[in-house]
């Protein structure tokens, strides 16, 4: 957890830049929930195409602690007052998390990378989350022994699926 500090950088951050980036519309705003990516016999699945689709500006979020989602989640506080479309992406690991919001009437997107899943498009614009973070070396040690449980957790769950389809 973030102390508060830098969670309040992090949304005022999303904010500004919603509010320069944003257009505002006349009516009601329209949430699309969806699901980008999935866990499948094939492995971790992500359906970049459709953020391609839907955005001309991408700012992908450079995210090696996974704090994306308080990021989104700020953006996601002031967007009902922009009267659009809004498609929200949640993460398959945490799905009341979300992990890519896209304004279609905008034109801009924001998506999440990490290790799990990367995303470059050309012509993006990188935030680094990591700014956001002051983190120790016990922390980021830490840090480094869950992510590589997760990855473990990931590989069993991959395989317990191919198992299952076969």
């Amino acid at each position: 957890i973030l102390p508060k500090t830098e969670t309040k950088r992090i949304k005022t951050f999303a904010k500004d830049l919603l509010k320069r980036h944003a257009k505002k519309q006349t009516g009601d705003c329209i949430f699309y929930p969806r699901f980008l990516s999935g866990i499948t016999p094939q492995g971790y699945v992500v359906n970049r195409d459709t953020v391609y689709t839907l955005a001309e500006k991408v700012y992908v979020l450079d995210d090696p602690y996974r704090i994306s989602h308080l990021f989104l989640e700020a953006l996601l506080e002031d967007v009902s007052e922009l009267g659009q479309q809004i498609y929200v992406f949640y993460d398959p690991l945490c799905p009341s998390e979300p992990q890519h919001v896209v304004l279609p009437e905008s034109g801009i997107g924001f998506v999440t990378s990490n290790k799990l899943h990367s995303f470059e498009p050309q012509n993006a614009y990188k935030i680094h989350l990591n700014r956001f973070c002051n983190i120790d070396d016990s922390a980021k040690e830490r840090w480094k022994n869950g992510e590589q449980l997760i990855a473990l957790c990931l590989r069993e769950a991959f395989d317990s699926l191919k198992q299952e389809k076969a």
